[in-house]
């Protein structure tokens, strides 16, 4: 199995862990991929720029939904982690991991690479 690299996010009130890497084939569907992901402040972006161009430039549509997906697509990740910020999320820790569930395990037994103590083993 590939690894990929995580971000672990830690909600400060409430101590939930999260884990961000990159984003799932549904991000090519930019509205499904926010819901599917809860990044409500995301969908709400998404569904008002689509509603202002049908309304001010209906022929730009198909440009500017061609350029949302790129943009989720490629980068859904840094999309995730701001809005994870913007809710007062804190990011914790950086893991290589197999899945989410890998890299959520790897950080709560501790051997996740922690900003600034580097690498445990």
């Amino acid at each position: 199995m590939e690894l990929a690299l995580y971000s672990v996010h830690v909600h400060p009130r409430a101590g939930h862990i999260e884990t961000v890497g990159e984003p799932p084939k549904i991000a090519f569907l930019p509205p499904l991929w926010a819901l599917y992901e809860g990044l409500w402040l995301t969908l709400a972006v998404l569904v008002a720029l689509y509603a202002a161009t049908v309304v001010f430039v209906p022929l730009a549509l198909s440009a500017v939904v061609f350029g949302t997906v790129l943009i989720c697509g490629f980068d859904g990740g840094t999309l995730q982690r701001v809005e994870l910020r913007l809710r007062g999320w804190r990011e914790v820790a950086t893991v290589e991991a197999a899945s989410h569930e890998a890299a959520e395990e790897l950080y709560v037994t501790g051997r996740a690479a922690v900003p600034g103590r580097g690498a445990s083993a």
